[in-house]
């Protein structure tokens, strides 16, 4: 997880020189949708990876937050 949060941030310092939105919500969707549909084939629920999913992604803007305040 720590090496995906560096992974966040590196994509925050893209997302800054490039000036994009930290939160692009069509490429949420898509990976979401992705996620989802991997997921269930492999018998998980689609409430479980939500959450998880979720959880990563407040994460990974929270990270991409701080190298904006840079």
């Amino acid at each position: 997880m720590c090496e995906r949060m560096g992974i966040a941030e590196e994509i925050g310092q893209f997302k800054k020189e490039h000036h994009l939105a930290i939160h692009q919500s069509q490429r949420w969707s898509s990976i979401v949708k992705r996620a989802l549909e991997k997921g269930k084939r492999g018998g998980l629920t689609g409430d479980f990876l939500l959450k998880v999913f979720q959880q990563v992604h407040n994460e990974s803007i929270r990270h991409q937050t701080k190298v904006f305040g840079k």
